[in-house]
């Protein structure tokens, strides 16, 4: 996360996705195994062998999605979102609305960014890592004129 005068710049890193994506695949296959250790019984073997292919067939779409970083930037006249496979540019003029939410996950509270345009049609939702980056979006888009609601 960075943010200058011109420019507020969010951005994930392929090498970070990787390192989530491997804490994810070694916590699940720690999980199977101690499921596995703590009832050794023939019958989970088959619900063993399920939780396998479903840790390696995530970790499989964690590293398929993983090639190219995640970035949100944000400039007086314009927000840019670039993701895997497509890239997000909404000037100033095109929005009506902005908002940062803060929505309620099952376990964590989550930050989301929106922008619709004049006629209602949500333009951008995107979930942003962590309370910091959706607080210092907020301020950027309040000091540079942004329609916030």
């Amino acid at each position: 996360m960075d943010a200058s005068p011109t420019e507020v710049r969010i951005e994930h890193p392929v090498a970070d996705q990787r390192a989530l994506g491997r804490a994810f695949t070694v916590l699940s296959a720690v999980l199977a195994a101690g499921l596995v250790a703590a009832f050794v019984k023939p019958e989970l073997l088959l619900g063993a062998l399920f939780v396998a292919a479903f840790v390696a067939w995530w970790a499989w779409r964690i590293r398929r999605a993983q090639s190219d970083p995640w970035l949100v930037v944000l400039t007086p006249d314009e927000l840019r979102h670039s993701d895997t496979g497509f890239d997000v540019r909404i000037s100033r003029a095109d929005a009506a609305e902005v908002r940062v939410e803060s929505r309620m996950g099952p376990r964590m509270q989550f930050q989301v960014l929106k922008v619709r345009d004049a006629d209602g049609h949500q333009l951008l939702a995107v979930s942003l890592p962590g309370r910091n980056e959706a607080v210092m979006l907020q301020e950027a888009f309040e000091a540079w004129g942004w329609p916030v609601r």
